[in-house]
């Protein structure tokens, strides 16, 4: 289950995260792109650049909450996780702010390897030029019908690029375990 926009736009205020939820779920689905790091959480929590004090206990069980959401979605090969953005009544500009910082992080988290873009086939490799570019979205444009509907099809291609790069790299039938914790 994925908690939702507001829920962790309160939470990360609380501990004076200075990144957005979409700019966080974005850099978590970059990090499930990348091979296996045990310090993914160290990352994670840079990024958010906490305040001083904050509680880490907390953090920590929301980053892996949402770390191991993520990686049940991808684990179920049924290409249902949506992108955590801003709701559908907000304003066009705000959901379209939403998607470039949900790119912005997604890039920063997939970054760090130089043999990933190249594993990737040649379309998904354009597709990730493409979200380089989506993460420059212009946030000033009107609720209007057809920029409603661009801004649709925008969030479906990051999230079926996303889909695209993770079966790409770490493939199902690998078995690699999404999460970060071993069980037994």
């Amino acid at each position: 289950m994925q908690i939702s926009y507001q829920d962790w736009s309160d939470f990360l205020l609380r501990v004076g995260a200075v990144c957005s939820p979409a700019e966080l779920h974005g850099l978590l689905c970059g990090m499930h792109c990348r091979e296996p790091k045990n310090d993914w959480m160290a990352d994670a929590r840079a990024f958010m650049d906490l305040l001083d004090g904050c509680d880490l206990n907390a953090v920590n069980a929301a980053l892996e909450a949402q770390y191991e959401a993520i990686g049940a979605a991808l684990n179920d090969g049924q290409y249902h996780m949506q992108l955590l953005l801003p709701d559908d009544v907000l304003p066009v500009a705000s959901r379209a702010e939403g998607l470039a910082l949900w790119c912005q992080g997604f890039l920063h988290g997939f970054a760090g390897s130089e043999d990933l873009l190249e594993r990737l086939d040649e379309e998904t490799r354009e597709a990730v030029k493409d979200l380089a570019e989506i993460a420059q979205l212009d946030d000033q444009c009107d609720d209007s019908e057809e920029n409603e509907q661009n801004l649709l099809s925008l969030v479906e291609y990051a999230r079926m690029t996303f889909f695209s790069i993770v079966s790409q790299l770490r493939p199902l039938s690998a078995e690699v375990p999404y999460s970060s914790a071993t069980r037994h």
